[in-house]
Parts: C-alpha cells; sequence; structure tokens
C-alpha cells in the first residue's frame, strides 16, 4: 500500500472523502493530520513536587496537569495517572494518584506520597489511557530521617498493642466521633479528647458525614467537598494527635428492613437498580460483579488521597456488615476479594478491618488480609464480663487482635441510655475493664455528641490515660483468674439466690461442651455460651448447651426467648428426661410474636417473641440442656437460674495485668453496675478489706500505690519488702473501685 493510500485510508476513517491527492496537496494534509493527532495523544504538561527534601513519613504532593479525553476521571478503565516510585535500583511502589478539576482539553491531578526510609528517590508520573501508557520527567526527592512515628502496625509478639514503625507502642484510648456537622465540630471534640490524652478515634463516611460516593453526584462519582473534609480532618488529627479508624460504609445502605433507628437508605444508594446503578436489590452488592468493580474504583481513590497520611490507623469497609442484607458467604468472599484489592494497592500498607454488631463469622475473620476483629456490644448488664469474653473469644481463636469498636448499656438513644444509667457507670466499668483485657484499643464508647459531651465525660479518659502512664511496654500480659490476689473483708461472703447469664458468642457453630456453674457463680468458658441455638437444618452449627447447676433449694430454670427463625421446637430437659417442649411458628397460626420479617430470598420468617420460658427445678445437682428441635435457630436473651443459691466470697471482683515484676489491678464492688443500681440502688461500701498477694517477688522492694478512679490521685502510697510470699494490703472503703499498682524497685 502506498503512502497516499494509507493516508487516503486513514483520512476516510476520519468521516472524510478525497477524489484525488496530489503530491504537495498530500504532504500539506500529512502535517496538518498530525498536528491534530498530536493535538489529541495524551500529554503529561506539568508534573511538579511541593519539596525535593522532606522527611520520612513526611507528605509530600506532586501536582500533575495533563490534556487527554476522559468520560469518567474516576474510573481507571477510562483514564488514571499512577505515581512511581523508585531508588537507584529497581521501583519501590506505585501509588494511584487522583483527579482535582478541568476537562479535555486541561485537567489538574494529584498524588500524595510518603517515604518509608531515608535516601535519594526518583519519582514519575504514569498517565494510562487506551491501553497507551505516558510517562512524566523524572523528579529526584532526598528523605531525611525525622522525628515522626510512621504508620501503624500490628506488633508480632503481642496483641496487648500495635507498634509504629519507629517501634514505639500504640495503644489507643477514645471514642467513636462517627459524624460531626462539620470540621470545625470535629476540632472541638478532637481539642476535648486530645485534652484527655486520647489519641484514637473512630469515623465514618455516611450519607450525612462525608458522603464520597453517593446518589449526588452518582455511582462512579466523588463528592470533592466531602473528600477535602477528610482532607482537613487528617489535618486536625495530626494536630490534636488522634488516629483515625475510618469506616467506609454503615449497614443502612444495604439494610433490608427499616432499622431500629430507620436507617434504612438503600431508596438513596446509588448502587440500587432504581438509581441506574448495577444491584437489584441489597443483598446482590456483595455479589454482582459490576458493583465490586464500582467498589474497588473507589478504594483506588481513597488510597490515592489519604493513604499517605500515617494518622490512619485502620480502613474499616463496614459498620456491622452483619447487619446488612447480605448472606453470610457473599460477605465473607466479598471481605477476601476487597481486603486483597485494598492490600495490593496501598503501598504503606495500613491495618484492615471490619465490624460486626455481636460475634460476627469466625470464617471471615481468617482472612488474612483482615488485621483485627472488631465487634460491639449494647444492652449487657455486666460490661466488665461481655468485654472480657469477647476480647478472649476472638484474639486467641483467630490469633489477631481483637477490638471492641463500640459500646454501651443502651443502642436505642441517648434518652435511655441517662434513664438507665444517669452515673455513667457502664461507660467508666467498660473503660477500665478494656484497659486489663488484652486489646490494643481500649473499648470505644458510643453517644459521644449526646451523652459524654454534654455530661463532659472526658476527664474518665483522661484519668485512666493517667493512670496508664509509663505500664505500656513489652511484656504485657494478663494475670489468669487463678493467680489473682484475694480480698478479704469483715464481711466476707453473701448470698445470690439468683445467677442470670447473657451471652454474647454469636452465630458460631455451638461448642460440645458443658457448662459447669461454680459455687460463686464462675463458669469457667463462659465466653462459649451460645446466644443461637441451632435446628436440625444447621447439623454441623448444632451442639445444644448443657448446663451442670447445684441448686441449694428448689428453684426454677428460664430461658429467655428473644428472636426465632423460620420454625423452632425449644426443648429443655433436666438430667436427660424432657421437661419441656415448646413450638413456635413464625408466620403461621396465631400472632405471638411482637414483629415479624419474611426473608425472600430464604422464604422463611423470622419473628421477634421476647418470651420467657420457665420450668421448676428441685434441690441438688442437675445437668439441664436446651435443645431445639425444629429447623432453623433460636436467639436466646438469657438463661436465667432462679435460686440456685450462688455464694459470693468476694464482695469485689478483681482483674489484673502484669509487666516483668510489676503488677496492675482493677478492684470493684460487685454491686458497683449500672443493671444493680438502676434496680437495687447503690451498694454497700466494702469496707475493712485486705488485698492478699502471693505473686510478688520474695526479697524484693515495691513501692504500692492506690488510686481514685474517677478523680485520677493517689489514695495512698507506700513501699514495702517482701519478706514472705504472701503480703496483705489494707484497702480503702471501697463503694465504687479503686486501682493499684505495684512497681518493682529493688531486689
Amino acid at each position: 500500500m502506498t503512502e497516499q493510500n494509507r493516508f487516503r485510508k486513514i483520512v476516510n476513517k476520519l468521516g472524510f472523502h478525497l477524489i484525488k491527492i496530489t503530491a504537495p496537496i498530500y504532504v500539506l494534509l500529512l502535517f496538518s493530520l498530525h498536528v491534530c493527532l498530536a493535538a489529541y495523544e495524551p500529554q503529561i504538561i506539568k508534573f511538579l513536587s511541593d519539596t525535593d527534601t522532606c522527611g520520612i513519613y513526611q507528605p509530600v504532593f506532586l501536582d500533575i496537569d495533563i490534556k487527554a479525553p476522559f468520560e469518567n476521571p474516576y474510573d481507571p478503565d477510562d483514564i488514571g495517572i499512577e505515581i512511581i516510585v523508585s531508588n537507584a535500583e529497581n521501583i519501590l511502589y506505585k501509588q494511584p494518584a487522583f483527579y482535582v478539576k478541568g476537562d479535555n482539553n486541561h485537567s489538574e491531578w494529584q498524588g500524595r506520597i510518603t517515604f518509608l526510609k531515608p535516601g535519594l528517590y526518583k519519582v514519575k508520573a504514569t498517565l494510562i489511557k487506551n491501553g497507551r501508557q505516558t510517562e512524566s520527567e523524572i523528579i529526584e526527592i532526598k528523605a531525611a530521617t525525622s522525628v515522626e512515628k510512621g504508620f501503624i502496625r500490628k506488633d508480632p509478639g503481642s496483641n496487648f498493642y500495635f507498634r509504629f514503625d519507629s517501634g514505639e507502642l500504640f495503644r489507643g484510648i477514645g471514642e467513636n466521633v462517627c459524624w460531626a456537622d462539620n470540621n470545625e465540630n470535629y476540632e472541638y471534640y478532637f481539642k476535648k479528647l486530645s485534652a484527655n490524652n486520647c489519641n484514637i478515634a473512630r469515623i465514618w463516611m455516611c450519607q450525612w458525614n462525608f458522603p464520597l460516593e453517593w446518589k449526588s453526584p452518582g455511582l462512579g462519582k466523588y463528592n470533592t467537598t466531602a473528600a477535602k473534609g477528610i482532607d482537613s480532618l487528617l489535618m486536625l488529627a495530626e494536630k490534636y494527635n488522634i488516629y483515625l479508624m475510618l469506616c467506609f460504609d454503615y449497614h443502612g445502605v444495604l439494610l433490608r428492613y427499616a432499622g431500629a433507628h430507620n436507617e434504612n437508605k438503600w431508596i438513596d444508594n446509588p448502587y440500587n437498580a432504581k438509581n441506574g446503578g448495577p444491584c437489584e436489590d441489597q443483598a446482590d452488592f456483595f455479589r454482582n460483579a459490576s458493583a465490586k468493580q464500582y467498589y474497588k474504583n473507589r478504594l483506588r481513590y481513597i488510597v490515592g488521597r489519604w493513604a499517605y497520611h500515617p494518622h490512619i490507623q485502620a480502613w474499616e469497609f463496614w459498620n456491622e456488615v452483619d447487619l446488612t442484607a447480605g448472606e453470610k458467604d457473599d460477605i465473607i468472599n466479598w471481605h477476601k476479594e476487597m481486603s486483597d484489592y485494598l492490600q495490593s494497592i496501598d503501598p504503606y500498607d495500613h491495618l484492615i478491618t471490619s465490624s460486626f454488631s455481636g460475634y460476627g463469622y469466625p470464617d471471615m475473620w481468617k482472612l488474612k488480609n483482615l488485621d483485627f476483629s472488631q465487634t460491639h456490644t449494647y444492652d449487657a448488664p455486666d460490661i466488665p464480663t461481655v468485654i472480657r469474653q469477647m476480647i478472649g473469644m476472638n484474639s486467641p481463636v483467630f490469633n489477631k487482635p481483637h477490638v471492641v469498636g463500640e459500646y454501651g448499656i443502651n443502642y436505642r438513644g441517648p434518652k435511655e441510655t441517662l434513664q438507665d444509667d444517669p452515673e455513667h457507670i457502664g461507660f467508666h466499668n467498660g473503660l477500665w475493664a478494656g484497659f486489663f483485657a488484652e486489646t490494643p484499643v481500649i473499648p470505644l464508647t458510643w453517644w459521644w455528641n449526646n451523652v459524654i459531651d454534654p455530661c463532659d465525660l472526658y476527664y474518665q479518659f483522661g484519668t485512666l490515660a493517667k493512670f496508664g502512664e509509663n505500664i505500656l511496654g513489652e511484656g504485657l500480659s494478663v494475670i489468669a483468674r487463678d493467680s489473682l490476689p484475694m480480698i478479704l473483708s469483715a464481711k466476707e461472703s453473701t448470698e445470690n439466690p439468683d445467677l442470670e447469664i447473657f451471652p454474647v458468642k454469636g452465630y458460631y457453630p455451638n461448642d460440645a461442651t458443658i457448662y459447669l456453674i461454680h459455687e460463686d457463680g464462675y463458669i469457667k468458658n463462659s465466653g462459649a455460651i451460645p446466644k443461637y441455638i441451632f435446628g436440625t437444618d444447621k447439623p454441623e452449627m448444632r451442639n445444644p448447651p448443657v448446663f451442670t447447676a447445684d441448686y441449694k433449694e428448689d428453684g426454677y430454670f428460664a430461658l429467655w426467648v428473644e428472636t426465632i427463625s423460620d420454625s423452632a421446637i425449644v426443648r429443655i430437659d433436666v438430667d436427660d428426661k424432657p421437661v419441656l417442649s415448646a413450638c413456635f411458628t413464625p408466620g403461621q397460626g396465631q400472632k405471638l410474636w411482637k414483629s415479624i420479617n419474611y426473608i425472600e430470598e430464604h422464604n422463611v420468617y423470622q419473628a421477634v417473641y421476647d418470651t420467657v420460658l420457665r420450668i421448676p427445678v428441685k434441690k441438688g445437682r442437675h445437668n439441664i440442656t436446651v435443645r431445639n428441635d425444629g429447623l432453623d435457630w433460636i436467639r436466646i436473651r438469657s438463661y436465667h437460674f432462679e435460686n440456685i443459691g450462688i455464694k459470693t466470697n468476694r464482695l469485689m471482683d478483681i482483674a489484673g495485668i502484669r509487666k516483668d515484676s510489676d503488677q496492675f489491678f482493677w478492684i470493684k464492688n460487685k454491686g458497683f453496675n449500672w443493671k444493680k443500681v438502676k434496680s437495687s440502688g447503690w451498694p454497700d461500701a466494702v469496707k475493712k478489706a485486705y488485698l492478699i498477694i502471693n505473686t510478688l517477688e520474695k526479697g524484693s522492694t515495691y513501692h504500692y500505690e492506690l488510686w481514685d478512679t474517677f478523680r485520677g490521685v493517689i489514695l495512698k502510697r507506700n513501699t514495702i519488702i517482701v519478706e514472705d510470699r504472701e503480703v496483705s494490703i489494707p484497702l480503702p472503703d471501697v463503694a465504687k473501685d479503686i486501682a493499684c499498682k505495684f512497681i518493682k524497685i529493688a531486689r
């Protein structure tokens, strides 16, 4: 083919028709065509760095101006820019840049990077359009050492804390600040938290707070006002030394039902097919290939814009994903795909998590790229026990840290919370229980804006942080129950006729085990007591719980049945003999339920009954078995052993941690419990009590301190020489709680 014919073919494709081309005209037109085509070639017309020297972990902003056509600058299949960072030997990492503004004639983009080690780096931008790459010139940037601590990582040897790149340990203390009216309000909260030595806050991206991808501007396009808000938020976080757990979505956007707070926002969700999205229903979000690609594009934008910042403690995919309409297997598979993808594009390897309203799905927490498990808890009568159980049931099982990302005594609202607990006992006890548990983040309270702030409870963070000074360190561990000190008082025993157990273990297979109730009510494996009891449709999860209980007098056993899925036959056996059988059939017969929902994809009804089944139990030792001979599952609110005659030899609870030879304890009056105070009033102070400790090193000298946990002051301090193995320390009157330290100062 001649050059003239080739040219004619190109021009015809462009829509022009040439009759005859002479040589001079051909040369002129060829030159003109080259000029036109060059005008549409993707071009990088500016690539500038805001600095050529910096410290490690300090931000470097790269401004990129390009000339290239696009339909959607947020879609990497349409157009994309990558920042490539290399040293003298090889490419170290690639990171997406993000679109700022402009059109096909001229658009502005930005890359945000940081360096992890000192050295001389070469940085360039690569524009990718139609499978072709256009590279910028290379910029050299020198990174020097700095005082910055770097990014937060998992510690390889402990779940008590995270660790900065610098080696410094991090243990989070703070609260949820999931939304605020504007960044001025975020500064208000961060300033209060920082003044009380807090260092972490959990933030939501949702319809009313940083709505990055929502109905407006629409699916696959991002709200620049929301994005700029997060830019400013990170500046505030750095200013006040707050690290952010940034949650990308909350359950309301995929709810099947109205929700406890009428939070169903599916109608406005851009992924909804009715709004032009790819998903026919809420559950489709977790399995639809197009929806997954849109979500990956959003992750790419998030990484490009904010991953450079060390004050992002963790990426969190979902708030309480179990409350969405997604199927269990779909949710697990989705988290695997998204966590793998996010880890692959984030050059700074931020921690990744998600969260559940209860215990969650074991197979999900086994995923390699979910770095820590997270659960939430509300309505627990005994918050310290539940927090210890949740952490103890997750952390050792999955060999990764566990975080209680939300807690409160009433999820229904601040009004109900204040009515139930006007003295904020649940909030206080949750903080201190978390401090003495193996978790890298002390439990994060809810109701920050309408309980914590108006009641000015920030000082409680401050007193705990003050007590915790110099405690964080290598080798921190929980003191086992049988190694804890005894507490003796003038009044050493009491009898509580009842024992009520509120299970916290969620949608897990039931353990094949017997739960032995000791004289004082202690159950060694209490964290495994199931909230769900499964029927014949789930044989792999079905193991009816058996309680061994020694009744001192005739009494009762009561089962508080909360919710039924499909149909259930609840059977209670005593010593292997059936005593009670109750049939529940949601969707049929009389409407005995309080509320009901139909699950279309499973063709089942799920109904809230909130009813109590009660049987008599004779005096003596018995095995009580709770079975479900129905189809799906029943959810239990509580197991109640009435008049069992629990003997409480200790009037106070104690928890402890140790670091090398040093030991630390939290001592709490058993009656200092929000539920007990609400029902029975304030407990009597425990007087003339002694702490009997036998685990200090003989022959060593210890300095000990007794602390007021509310005022953050030392009530008593002294120095003792451990001459005998057992040491007796007199305690002040304890109406609420105290904390104490034993610090070894000499041998």
